[in-house]
């Protein structure tokens, strides 16, 4: 019993000095500031990556970086991977032009890429802060939604969410309307 007690107190005692010595657990500076930072940036990534999107032998990443590798790419990269002993980066490929501003979140749709963010174009491609990655090309989804710049996107039963607008394939709509 007694031993038992001082084995206790001992591991209390061990914890808090691992406390006081490493310090609280490390958190973001703000909500929303939660990404890699450039000092640990993945396969040299000149910037900061905001968003991932894992599909098998590619990690796709966005953000606000003009370079990986030292590959010019704008804010947005296709990285395929290999996971023989963990995940390596084997290769860096840009998708188009690229996206001319940051990007906040991606997800799948319809099996297409989607990208969020503050981009208005991807070269001569006007896009509004919301467009999709058909493979070949960025493509606009509608009008876009210009004046905003979503930070969440998701694809919901068939249909596509990004802030608090959704596009059901032919239309953005408020989402958050009742009846």
């Amino acid at each position: 019993m007694i031993a038992t007690r001082f084995a206790r107190r001992g591991l209390l005692t061990t914890w808090v000095v691992a406390l006081l010595v490493s310090g609280p657990p490390a958190r973001a500076a703000d909500p929303g500031d939660e990404c890699w930072t450039p000092a640990y940036s993945p396969a040299g990534v000149q910037g900061t990556v905001d968003a991932m999107l894992s599909r098998p032998g590619i990690l796709y990443i966005g953000g606000s970086f003009n370079a990986v590798r030292d590959q010019p790419l704008g804010s947005i990269a296709a990285l395929a991977t290999s996971t023989v002993t963990g995940m390596i980066v084997t290769d860096v490929r840009p998708l188009g032009d690229g996206l001319d501003n940051y990007v906040t979140a991606l997800c799948e749709h319809g099996g297409d890429l989607v990208a969020v963010g503050a981009f208005t174009a991807s070269g001569a491609q006007t896009l509004e802060s919301v467009g999709r990655w058909d493979g070949a090309a960025w493509r606009p989804l509608g009008e876009g939604l210009p004046g905003t710049v979503p930070r969440a996107v998701a694809s919901y039963l068939g249909d596509l969410y990004a802030g608090a607008m959704r596009w059901d394939g032919e239309t953005w709509a408020n989402a958050l309307q009742t009846n």
